[in-house]
C-alpha cells in the first residue's frame, strides 16, 4: 500500500469524532473521502477509535486505521502530549484497540490485512504490533504517520530481535521534519523503518488560527514553550497525500483542521 492511499485512510478516522452526525452520516462522509483509495468502510466493524475498510475488489484485503488526537477530548490530548514530552508513558485504552483489531482479523479472517495510524493512532499501532503476536503474523503492512512515542521511556516499545527482523520489512514510520509528537523517532526506532519529509510551504494564517483554537480548548498547551504554529502545521496528517485524491467540502475540512 502507498503512502498516500495509507495517510488518507488515517484521516478518515476524524470524521468518526463530529459532532452532530449520525453513525450513517459519518459513515457516507467517510465512505466520500477515501473513494479513490479502492477502500470502503465497514460500520459493523468501526467506532470512534478504530475504522475497518474493505478493498471494493476483495473483500479479504482489510485495512484497520486507529485514530489520532481529537483536540476537543482531554484525555486524547494529554496521552499525546505525554508521549511527546515524557509526562506519560502510558495510555488506557491500548490494549482495548489492540483486543478489537484481534477481534477483527478473528472475524474477518482477512488475507491482505494493513494497519495505519496518525498520531496517537500510530503509537497505538505501534504498541499493537509489539504485543500481539496474531496481528504480527497477519500483517501485510503497516504505516505510521508522526506516530507519537518518547525516546526517553520506550521500554514499553521494545521488542526482541526476531519480532523486529519479523516487522522490519513490513512497518513504515513516515514523519515531517518539525513534528514534536514523533521526534523521538529520529533517535529510537522500535522496529520498522522511518521515512522523513520536509514540511510544505503553507499559509502561516492557517498554522496560527488552528493553533489558536487548540489553545482554545486546552490552555494548559500554553506551558509547552515548544509549541508553534509550524509545529502543528508538521504533524498534520494531509501533510502526507495530494488534496486532489480525495472528496472533502469546506465545512469537513475546517473541522477536520481542529480535531486532527
Amino acid at each position: 500500500m502507498d503512502r498516500q492511499k495509507a495517510s488518507i485512510l488515517s484521516d478518515a478516522t476524524y470524521i468518526m469524532t463530529q459532532k452532530g452526525k449520525n453513525k450513517k452520516e459519518k459513515t457516507k462522509l467517510i465512505n466520500d473521502l477515501v473513494e479513490k483509495t479502492n477502500y470502503r468502510l465497514k460500520p459493523k466493524y468501526s467506532n470512534q477509535n478504530i475504522l475497518t475498510f474493505e478493498n471494493i475488489n476483495d473483500d479479504k484485503d482489510l485495512v484497520v486505521s486507529h485514530r489520532g488526537t481529537n483536540l476537543r477530548n482531554k484525555k486524547d490530548l494529554y496521552a499525546d502530549l505525554g508521549l511527546a514530552f515524557g509526562f506519560s508513558d502510558t495510555l488506557p485504552y491500548v490494549k482495548r484497540r489492540r483486543r478489537k483489531t484481534e477481534e477483527i482479523i478473528n472475524k474477518l479472517e482477512p488475507e491482505k490485512f494493513y494497519l495505519v495510524g496518525h498520531s496517537l493512532g500510530g503509537y497505538t499501532v505501534k504498541q499493537s504490533l509489539k504485543d500481539s503476536k496474531k496481528i504480527r503474523n497477519k500483517l501485510t503492512e503497516a504505516h505510521t504517520f508522526n506516530a507519537g512515542a518518547n525516546a526517553i521511556f520506550n521500554d514499553n516499545l521494545k521488542v526482541n530481535k526476531k519480532i523486529k527482523k519479523q516487522l522490519e520489512d513490513k512497518v513504515t514510520h513516515h514523519r515531517i521534519n518539525g513534528d514534536l509528537v514523533s521526534a523521538s523517532l529520529k533517535s529510537f526506532i522500535p522496529f520498522g523503518k522511518v521515512q522523513n519529509y520536509k514540511l510544505k510551504e503553507k499559509n502561516e494564517k492557517e498554522g496560527q488560527n488552528i493553533l489558536n483554537k487548540a489553545l482554545t480548548f486546552n490552555p494548559v498547551l500554553k506551558q509547552i514553550k515548544n509549541l508553534t504554529s509550524k509545529a502543528i502545521d508538521a504533524h498534520h496528517i494531509d501533510n502526507f497525500y495530494k488534496k486532489d485524491l480525495i472528496k472533502i467540502n469546506k465545512k469537513q475540512e475546517k473541522e477536520a483542521q481542529v480535531i486532527e
